[in-house]
């Protein structure tokens, strides 16, 4: 079983594992050392040197590696015998085919990180910017991401409106959104609504980039750029589900006796993640006793959107892989006997179940059909949750952000007698 998501993750980034074949070379004070890369993100790197050197924390080296191609200063910020962490001091680049979108956007937002970072695969070029972290504009070269590009295919504006907008565009320099709404196609908060979601959909459409390259430019953003706050660790989620294939499942190392359970360490940056309802129904599935068919099974969802929701949890540490499942003695009371049902009798080997395609970000609330949705009440029942209690459950969570401890327990005389 694969070790990708079963160890707890204290920094801000995920990382890669890299061949032991793989060489690498430190310089210190003209002191030079071979070492091997063991992992690296597109922030920094793990290395092992080959003896002992001189490498206090603070301290700057030069270090040099052919896969992944890169020379530069870095900067120790651990070290233990021969083991060394870097941050390397390098402009943040690379090619799409090492790191994906969602590790890009992962390791720059975790770090809170201001510049705009730049996606090219052959003429198209697609400009993601942050600020502190977030996510607040996005722009393209490509037609088909253009506002009134995308409102006609939602069939928001008319063709005759779109080819006047159009018109008045080239002829006057002026916004698509501002002359939509001068020629009465849109309201202003229908443009606003609309210029959100391009935003969103330049931002989306990286995900499913696997060739081409990236350059993040680090600096300050231009002082009349146009700031919408796109939530970071939202979109990532939403990328990863809408990408996710059947290669992402097994690349993951999901089986069908895959045990998947909560973890308690969370990737920083998903702490804020706001999780659709249905996806928590799949997460209560999720508990350390059942198996990765088990939970297809029994969640009333296609099974590609459940797979697809697995793995992106997976992905910002909300859920975790086990070796075993949990025994009834490690069980709640009250579940020892759902901990103890029988298995069902498959061959252990990579999930073989059909995978239906990405699932689109807008259908995260959608419904099955009556052909492919539950075929009776008692699949829905086995959840043993309602909406409304995800609904209370979702009200008592802002209510921690609003009242105090006092207030929480409803001791209100208390907390005014403490206040004579």
């Amino acid at each position: 079983m694969s070790k990708r998501w079963q160890s707890p993750e204290k920094r801000q980034f995920r990382r890669f594992k890299n061949s032991k074949d793989n060489p690498l070379r430190i310089t210190i004070n003209k002191e030079t050392a071979e070492a091997t890369l063991q992992d690296y993100s597109i922030l920094g790197a793990g290395v092992q040197a080959d003896r002992k050197i001189l490498s206090a924390v603070g301290r700057t080296i030069e270090v040099s590696c052919k896969n992944p191609d890169f020379h530069c200063e870095a900067k120790v910020i651990w070290h233990g015998g021969q083991k060394i962490g870097l941050s390397l001091a390098r402009n943040v680049e690379g090619s799409l085919s090492v790191f994906t979108a969602p590790d890009i956007f992962t390791g720059l937002c975790g770090a809170a990180e201001t510049g705009v970072l730049e996606f090219r695969r052959d003429q198209a070029v697609r400009k993601i910017y942050l600020q502190q972290g977030n996510i607040v504009f996005s722009s393209s070269n490509q037609v088909e991401d253009s506002l009134g590009d995308m409102l006609l295919r939602k069939g928001t504006i008319t063709r005759q409106q779109y080819e006047k907008s159009v018109e008045l565009l080239k002829t006057t320099g002026r916004k698509q959104g501002a002359i939509l709404v001068e020629l009465g196609a849109l309201t202003p908060n229908d443009m606003i609504k609309a210029v959100y979601s391009q935003l969103e959909e330049i931002c989306l459409g990286v995900f499913s980039l696997h060739e081409g390259s990236f350059l993040f430019h680090d600096g300050p953003l231009p002082d009349n750029l146009l700031r919408l706050k796109i939530s970071a660790p939202d979109l990532i989620y939403r990328g990863i589900k809408r990408t996710a294939d059947k290669n992402a499942v097994f690349e993951a190392g999901l089986r069908e006796d895959s045990v998947i359970a909560p973890f308690s360490y969370p990737l920083h940056l998903f702490q804020a993640m706001k999780i659709p309802s249905e996806d928590k129904m799949i997460m209560s599935l999720a508990d350390g006793r059942r198996h990765l068919s088990e939970i297809v099974k029994e969640a009333p969802f296609p099974e590609s959107k459940t797979l697809q929701t697995i793995y992106a949890l997976l992905y910002a540490r909300t859920l975790e892989l086990k070796d075993q499942p949990e025994t009834s003695q490690d069980a709640p009371e009250e579940s020892r006997e759902d901990a103890g049902r029988s298995k069902p009798a498959t061959a252990r080997g990579a999930y073989t179940g059909k995978v239906e395609g990405p699932v689109p970000a807008g259908d995260a609330g959608s419904t099955r059909n009556d052909n492919t949705g539950p075929t009776s009440a008692a699949s829905e029942n086995a959840l043993n949750i309602t909406k409304e209690q995800i609904t209370r459950i979702d009200e008592m969570h802002r209510m921690l952000g609003k009242y105090d401890h006092y207030e929480m327990l409803g001791l209100w005389d208390k907390k005014r007698n403490l206040r004579r």
